[in-house]
């Protein structure tokens, strides 16, 4: 079993034995979640990459694996996006795969390259704190001042649906283009 896959594994069956909804277990479950996500998308890419280099062994000469091996090493730099397209030119993924892994790298990106994102939030000041109702609570809200706020990645509750979902992603795509199956459609 590729060794991300693996560890991805681990790790979901690690968050769905954590079923307590208190804070602590929710942030618990939520690492074990995006170790997952993140993991699937590790085996996946591992997996994508192996099968491009594959194309070596169907060279009969030293010369010509060498010529080849340098070009799969700086194709190998491309985009997944790209590589996914190159092995589904040559295995067939079935269009329900090929949104479920977009969705896959998309998640993983949004994990990876998390950025605070600025907004001005709204807040009471303590003076504004007073006893009694507030009649008319759309222009309350609007009176109040804002300040500037950063807020990193949030996560859903329940995080554990999302990595679910990228393991299957995962597996079903290393399931679906084996090294056997790439080369039958190779040759």
């Amino acid at each position: 079993m590729n060794i991300f896959l693996k560890i991805a594994k681990d790790n979901l069956l690690k968050a769905r034995r954590v079923k307590n909804a208190d804070q602590r277990a929710i942030s618990k479950r939520n690492e074990y979640a995006v170790t997952v996500v993140i993991c699937s998308a590790c085996a996946v890419e591992c997996h994508t990459n192996v099968l491009i280099s594959l194309a070596l062994f169907r060279k009969k000469t030293a010369k010509g694996r060498k010529q080849l091996g340098l070009l799969i090493k700086r194709h190998l730099k491309v985009s997944i996006r790209d590589k996914l397209n190159d092995v589904s030119s040559i295995c067939s993924i079935p269009k329900n795969l090929k949104k479920h892994l977009r969705d896959l790298f998309q998640e993983r990106n949004r994990v990876i390259h998390a950025a605070p994102e600025y907004s001005e939030a709204r807040y009471i000041p303590d003076e504004m704190f007073k006893e009694g109702e507030v009649a008319d609570v759309q222009s309350f809200m609007e009176s109040l001042p804002t300040r500037p706020s950063l807020a990193l990645l949030s996560f859903p509750l329940d995080y554990t649906d999302i990595a679910e979902k990228a393991f299957k992603t995962a597996s079903d795509y290393i399931a679906q283009t084996s090294p056997e199956e790439y080369f039958r459609h190779l040759a």
